[in-house]
């Protein structure tokens, strides 16, 4: 089991497995959180949770929580992107052939190479399910 260095890192852990009780296992570790917006059809602020097996992202507004869990063996691409056409202030996630637009982190391209690298190790678990994948919005823009 994961040790955490500090009294924030165990309170994201424990916040987040009070949150997804019901989408992750017990033993699931927490890697790292990021807040960040959703873009669903509103933007939505929150906390980005990233496992070794799940992306989970929590919000709530005004008491009404909002939820969203991705598996990263379900992915086909991670791409940074542009929201406003001056700042590259966000990350698309192709999953199941959906588009899950994140953005407002605090460094963006930080967030990118952890999700990537963790994406990464998922992949190379599952190369013969993902070689046959195509990213239909790899190639699709979004302003």
């Amino acid at each position: 089991m994961k040790q955490y260095s500090t009294a924030k890192e165990l309170k994201r852990q424990n916040d987040m497995r009070r949150i997804f009780v019901n989408e992750i296992d017990e033993d699931e570790q927490l890697l790292k959180d990021y807040s960040c917006t959703y873009h669903k059809d509103i933007v939505i602020r929150g906390r980005l949770y990233v496992t070794p097996r799940l992306l989970c992202f929590h919000s709530s507004i005004l008491g009404i929580g909002n939820q969203l869990t991705i598996s990263f063996d379900s992915i086909t691409s991670i791409l940074k992107r542009r929201i406003v056409l001056l700042l590259p202030n966000a990350l698309t996630i192709c999953a199941n052939g959906r588009k899950f637009v994140f953005s407002s982190f605090k460094n963006r391209n930080q967030a990118f190479n952890h999700l990537f690298k963790v994406w990464q190790n998922v992949l190379m678990g599952n190369v013969s399910m993902h070689m046959l994948a195509l990213s239909v919005c790899a190639s699709s823009k979004f302003l």
